[in-house]
């Protein structure tokens, strides 16, 4: 057995090297942009904020694609000879109502170009809504549909799960404490149904979504507000109606539209691929150098979990900072897509910001589909926040939820415990029983520790007094167009409109080039390939440990302290 362990794991090494020297030669390969190329933006999964091509992405079957290269090839095509057209081809998209609204101001300096652009839909949404991927067409002069395909434009929609009733009958009991009554995250765990501020705030926010979708709508198809209320009123429509009503200019099938691609491109091979022509080089490589630093995803400590991950580790952040700061650049973009996490994670990273700033190097934060909680305490130390009008932020607020699981175990399982406690309060954070009315009375003075923590650090970020950030926090969510009335951030726009104002905040010309350098460094394909490598030894070394285990050397390796403490 030894020996066939052994060829398997030189063979499972060899076959790593050439795969990964296979990866490495594919992701230095630069590739040549042909002239009278049609750019190819095809959507068919997650719209993300960073992809990157590693070795497990080009060999999965991962269709998501990059906000910021979907945004900068977009801009930059406006005005390289070389590219011809834009085709955007539209399957199933995941994608905000702010992300569509960052595509739709590339797409509106592409279509200043005066170059051919078209968004092709087999169907917008099929057998379930289509808003997103209409939404997302309307961004072309050209909306073409298939004939057998629908528009399934029905409105904004939010369905929130309650999982109380699970847990009543599981015999989990949820205790939860928050601020405030708009921290709506925690009813999850407590409620049935909304309460009347979680419906109150929801609502506020769809409404406000709402007349941004119809908005852009009406404005892209060049009708009025009644016009595509009426299509919501009447949707789903097929092919038939929607050529009729003047939602799509035409009906046709890809191959036609193809054809016309042919001829944009004089060539029977217009396409060029998204990915490629992001990998030719991009719009910020020459000039002063500013800094990018991407936190995108929740907020936890120590590292992020990858790249590509959609997850904020507070050390990957904090280092990414330190180490702009060292390279002395001359500003940071600080591009911030977060539902929020914890607090003490958070509070690290906006510790960063504050000392970049201290440094004299300004800080504008760029806000995605969402910053809320967490991802508005990160934001809130920076010299400006831009946000767009669909991004949800605010959410000022915490809660702390436990659950109650002793009955449970014993019910379902048939576990009991027993404790013994060398100190009065050792059993403090036992998810076992219900805490104690003085476990409680610990655990409000927390929350409101770091409930008071959040409003005076955001009350002093803002230029307001305590007492009036309280009015926009307990917990409630707010639209991008909301919290610039509000005065939660500073302007509306794209990462575009946040570059120029830190431009002038960082003493460069408006319209000079810079070089953006992006943090955390995205990992070259020799680190990559590096860590696959010890990815390996340490599979290596599992097997050999199961090949000693089956060699009757057992009784070795599970030698075990009979007692263990944990802290």
């Amino acid at each position: 057995m030894a020996r066939v362990l052994k060829w398997f794991l030189l063979a499972s090494f060899l076959m790593m090297v050439v795969m990964g020297g296979f990866v490495v030669w594919a992701l230095v390969q630069g590739p040549r942009v042909a002239s009278h190329s049609v750019l190819l933006l095809r959507f068919d999964g997650d719209v993300r904020e960073r992809v990157e091509p590693t070795f497990w992405n080009l060999l999965k079957d991962d269709k998501a694609v990059s906000l910021k290269h979907v945004v900068d090839s977009l801009r930059r095509a406006a005005d390289d000879p070389r590219i011809v057209g834009v085709l955007l081809d539209i399957r199933n998209p995941v994608i905000s109502l702010a992300d569509i609204q960052a595509i739709e101001a590339a797409m509106a300096t592409f279509r200043a170009s005066e170059k051919w652009n078209a968004a092709f839909l087999e169907t917008a949404g099929e057998g379930d809504r289509g808003d997103a991927a209409y939404a997302l067409a309307v961004t072309a002069d050209e909306v073409v549909l298939a004939p057998s395909g629908d528009i399934n434009l029905v409105g904004l929609r939010a369905e929130v799960p309650f999982i109380r009733g699970t847990l009543d009958r599981l015999k989990i009991r949820a205790y939860v404490e928050k601020r405030s009554e708009y921290k709506n995250a925690a009813n999850t765990f407590t409620e049935t149904q909304m309460t009347a501020p979680h419906r109150e705030a929801l609502k506020s926010v769809i409404d406000d979504l709402q007349r941004d979708e119809i908005a852009h709508l009406a404005a892209r198809r060049n009708v009025s507000l009644e016009v595509v209320q009426g299509w919501l009123a009447d949707g789903p429509l097929g092919a038939a109606d929607a050529a009729e009503r003047k939602l799509v200019d035409r009906l046709a099938y890809w191959d036609e539209l193809l054809v016309e691609a042919q001829k944009e491109a004089g060539r029977d091979e217009p396409f060029l691929e998204l990915s490629a022509y992001a990998k030719n080089g991009g719009r910020f490589e020459h000039g002063p150098k500013l800094a990018l630093v991407l936190g995108d995803g929740e907020i936890h400590r120590g590292e992020s979990a990858g790249q590509s991950e959609g997850d904020m580790g507070s050390d990957t952040l904090t280092d990414a900072f330190r180490q702009a700061r060292d390279e002395g650049v001359k500003g940071v973009l600080f591009r911030v897509n977060s539902p929020g996490g914890s607090y003490i994670a958070s509070d690290l990273i906006r510790r960063e910001v504050q000392v970049t700033r201290e440094a004299g190097i300004p800080v504008v934060v760029s806000m995605g589909s969402y910053a809320a909680s967490g991802g508005y305490f990160v934001a809130m130390g920076a010299n400006k926040i831009v946000a767009q009008p669909a991004t949800i932020t605010g959410s000022i607020g915490v809660f702390q939820a436990a659950f109650i699981t002793r009955e449970a175990l014993n019910h379902w399982l048939g576990i009991t415990f027993d404790t013994y406690e060398a100190a009065p309060n050792a059993g403090f954070f036992s998810w076992l029983d219900p805490p104690t009315d003085d476990r409680k009375e610990r655990l409000k003075r927390s929350i409101d520790r770091i409930y008071q923590d959040f409003v005076t650090k955001a009350a002093e970020a803002r230029g307001v007094t305590p007492e009036a950030l309280d009015k926009m926090a307990h917990g409630r969510i707010w639209s991008g167009r909301q919290a610039k009335e509000l005065g939660l951030v500073d302007e509306l726009g794209d990462t575009e409109v946040a570059l120029d104002i830190l431009k002038g905040l960082a003493g460069l010309p408006a319209k000079g080039n810079v070089t953006l350098k992006v943090y955390p460094e995205p990992e070259s394909p020799f680190a990559e390939l590096s860590r696959l490598m010890s990815e390996s030894a340490h599979l290596r070394e599992t097997l050999k440990t199961v090949n000693r285990l089956t060699s009757g050397v057992a009784d070795q390796a599970l030698r075990t302290p009979a007692f263990e403490v944990r802290p």
